[in-house]
């Protein structure tokens, strides 16, 4: 027995000396098995994490776009590239007109048709990275995009897209109010003339209303198809609050143009002392169309990131 138990810490001494020199294996450590996160924190690089002012954990996740959505934003922005430089450039004849011949319905035109301008600008911007020739336009939802890395990437992104609709949405309010006071001039003017409604259809340049006519007419039917492609768009990515944006403006603009177009066209007594009751109607919807907008811009870009997984 004595012998035995010698034979047996000369072993115990053998496995202790060939172990010697090797470090334990703690299971969490960056040599072990794997390295767990620690509760709370994120597995995103510090570069991203200086552009969030709040924690990264803080912020809703965001819903990736599938392909049906996918494609409904390859279509706003193909309408919005085209729109871009149409809507400019009724602006830019309306508002020269409007200077050289001092017609208020021309430079009511030329505000709207530069508003929509602003908002298909946005549209452009936003959606060209999540339509089939942007950045994600091969993703389908969330496969493959469970990281915290790219779920990082896509928050400073979507940020970035955020303070730069406030900026030139900020514009867009400021382009309806300023035609609202436009349209309301015109319709004060009509009033001053309501028993004498020939006499200003007289004095009336025909060029201005010919234009007016003309442009209103054309931007109108524009703006109404506009507003049909975003309502659609809107339909089919619920919940996302920038298509709801754009479609009112789309829809407003349209509305306006057809108002001011009815009014160039139909020169008679019943249509005459009609407009400006309409235009009043206009004006106040612009009002209201320019408060909602300031409304829902001017939440904190972080705060709404934190509640919107589509803002």
């Amino acid at each position: 027995m004595p012998e035995n138990d010698r034979t047996m810490t000369d072993v115990r001494e053998v496995e202790l000396r060939e172990h010697a020199g090797s470090d334990p294996v703690v299971v969490g450590s960056e040599s072990g098995l794997r390295k767990r996160a620690d509760s709370g924190t994120s597995d995103i690089s510090e570069a991203l994490q200086s552009e969030l002012p709040l924690p990264f954990s803080e912020y809703s996740k965001l819903d990736v776009l599938n392909q049906r959505e996918r494609l409904w934003c390859s279509r706003l922005v193909v309408s919005s590239f085209l729109d871009i430089f149409v809507s400019f450039g009724v602006a830019l004849t309306a508002l020269s007109a409007a200077y050289k011949d001092v017609g208020v319905s021309l430079y009511c035109i030329g505000i709207q048709a530069l508003a929509h301008c602003i908002s298909s600008i946005c549209c452009f911007l936003r959606f060209f990275r999540e339509s089939k020739w942007g950045k994600y336009g091969a993703k389908d939802g969330r496969q493959g995009s469970e990281q915290d890395e790219e779920d990082a990437v896509l928050l400073t992104e979507r940020r970035r897209d955020l303070v730069r609709e406030q900026i030139l949405s900020i514009g867009i309010a400021c382009a309806m109010l300023l035609s609202s006071v436009a349209l309301m001039f015109k319709a004060a003017r009509k009033y001053r003339f309501w028993d004498r409604w020939y006499e200003d259809h007289q004095t009336q340049d025909e060029s201005i209303r010919s234009m007016c006519e003309v442009l209103a007419w054309k931007s109108g039917a524009l703006y109404f198809l506009h507003a049909g492609v975003r309502y659609l768009a809107r339909a089919d990515t619920p919940g996302h609050k920038f298509t709801n944006h754009i479609f009112w403006v789309s829809l407003v603009s349209s509305l306006y143009c057809i108002v001011l177009g009815i009014s160039a066209s139909y020169q008679k007594e019943w249509s005459w002392k009609a407009e400006p009751i309409a235009a009043t109607i206009m004006s106040l919807g612009c009002v209201i169309e320019g408060i909602r907008i300031c409304y829902v811009y001017v939440d904190d870009i972080d705060f709404l990131l934190t509640r919107h997984n589509r803002p």
